[in-house]
């Protein structure tokens, strides 16, 4: 009989305590058994980073689900701002057709821009 686990109240600060702990911990193991220095950060970070990929699965799991919602709920805000602003615009009109380049009129400019030139001269 598989019990429910209840959800992380606070994935994301979880995780990263989690985390922090678990490479103190394998830290104090490796000083304890007398490395030094720079080869004891580098043998903490990278055991306690593969250690946390096995025993931290369920924390960081929940992570990146809160993030992934969090800027999923983003994205829909900016997608509901743009449909907004370009609510004008029915996708399927002729004259919101993407496929083809708009056409511009630009003989009232050549005439402007003639006219100018002949009041320069």
């Amino acid at each position: 009989m598989a019990t429910e686990k209840k959800p992380l109240r606070y994935p994301t600060a979880t995780y990263f305590v989690a985390r922090v702990a678990l490479l103190a911990a394998i830290g104090a193991l490796v000083y304890a058994l007398g490395m030094r220095g720079i080869p004891l950060i580098i043998v903490a970070f990278l055991a306690s980073g593969l250690l946390s990929y096995i025993v931290l699965n369920r924390a960081r799991g929940e992570m990146g689900s809160k993030v992934g919602g969090y800027f999923s709920r983003m994205n829909a805000r900016i997608d509901s701002g743009s449909n907004a602003e370009d609510g004008h615009f029915d996708a399927s009109s002729p004259e919101y057709r993407t496929d083809q380049p708009a056409e511009i009129d630009l003989s009232s400019d050549v005439e402007a821009s003639s006219a100018k030139s002949d009041t320069e001269r």
